[in-house]
Order: structure tokens, then C-alpha cells, then sequence
């Protein structure tokens, strides 16, 4: 667990401009433990902070990818379609 600076008890905090921030989720009890070497808790909430967007941008994409390949795929069912009610199949 943090020790309030952001660092994990025992350990030195890494030299230079590294920040690391650990984060352990226990699925069975749904505790989460935030920990690592970190400047301050404003740096770690940044990074965290980060994080989100960077996963909400993913999911964004991924969706926006699913919904382009929905609509190619019924494009093609469609054109599918047409050609067999046309006789041309």
C-alpha cells in the first residue's frame, strides 16, 4: 500500500523522470491496492486519470470499428440479396 507520497513502504523511490504507478484488484473481495514510485498523489491521480482516457479512447475505437464492419457486412448481405431476387446467382 502507498505510503500517502505515492511510494511503496520499504522501497526507494526510482532515480529520474519514471513514474509507476501498481495497481492490484482482488476479484474476490473487489479491494484495490494502488502502489508503486510515484512523485506525489496529484502525479498519480494524473496518470490515473490518463489511463481512463486512454481506455475509454480504445473502447471508443473498438466500437466505432464494430459498427463499420456491421454495416459492411450488411451492405454485402444486401447485395447478396439483390443478386439471388434477380436471377443472376
Amino acid at each position: 500500500m502507498s505510503d500517502g507520497n505515492g511510494h511503496e513502504p520499504g522501497m526507494a523511490p526510482r532515480a529520474g523522470l519514471v513514474d509507476e504507478l501498481v495497481l492490484r484488484y482482488d476479484r474476490a473481495d473487489g479491494s484495490l491496492e494502488v502502489g508503486g514510485h510515484i512523485l506525489n498523489d496529484d502525479v498519480a491521480l494524473n496518470i490515473l486519470l490518463q489511463a481512463v482516457r486512454t481506455f475509454e479512447q480504445r473502447l471508443r475505437i473498438a466500437a466505432a470499428q464494430k459498427l463499420q464492419k456491421q454495416g459492411l457486412d450488411a451492405v454485402r448481405t444486401q447485395q447478396i440479396l439483390n443478386t439471388v431476387r434477380s436471377g443472376r446467382g
